[in-house]
């Protein structure tokens, strides 16, 4: 015997459904979490994929913190299985292991950031040199002196003053010496 099918009409808007799996089920709870789209709504969950991390990275531009981070996501991401198996009962953890992609993304775009910023378990490095030269402005003709120090709350590097700036480009990222203010000393 064939189905009998009967079209019924409805005013009620149809539930909505976002297919999801492992990589992007953290992604789509977290805008759950503000709201669920209506149907037929675009929905913002892959688009969180790249804006959440990296905007986390922004703020939290470490690299070292975020090896550390990229490390523990990529243990949690090997032993899936296991975590799979295991009936948690701290929510912390759990919410940890569910959200293990979106710590690895999170973690790798830190590392980024870090580079950038010449930041490493919030200390400065620097890699490449800097095209900036404090010693230049502290000459007989420079415009900096021991009475200028003492009264002035922040100094600024002037690159008109000769041998203060190179002019060469930072290879990566920001360059250490040209965004740091500089301590109120004459350096030896």
């Amino acid at each position: 015997m064939p189905p009998i099918l009967n079209r019924i009409g409805t005013k009620k808007t149809p539930p909505t459904f976002n297919k999801t799996n492992t990589f992007t089920a953290g992604f789509q709870n977290i805008v759950d979490a503000y709201g669920v789209g209506n149907y037929r709504e675009v929905n913002p969950a892959p688009y969180s994929i790249i804006t959440f991390p990296f905007i986390f990275a922004i703020m939290f531009g470490d690299c070292g913190h975020g090896l550390v981070m990229a490390i523990m996501a990529l243990g949690m991401i090997l032993y899936e299985k296991h975590h799979r198996n295991i009936d948690m009962k701290n929510e912390i953890l759990s919410i940890l292991c569910h959200g293990r992609y979106i710590i690895l993304l999170m973690g790798l775009f830190s590392i980024y950031t870090g580079l950038i910023y010449n930041d490493c378990f919030s200390k400065t490095f620097n890699l490449f040199g800097s095209a900036w030269n404090v010693r230049a402005m502290f000459q007989p003709n420079g415009p900096w002196s021991n009475e200028t120090l003492h009264k002035s709350a922040t100094l600024q590097l002037n690159p008109a003053v000769l041998g203060v700036f190179s002019g060469q480009p930072y290879p990566f990222g920001i360059d250490p010496v040209s965004g740091i203010k500089l301590p109120i000393s004459i350096p030896p």
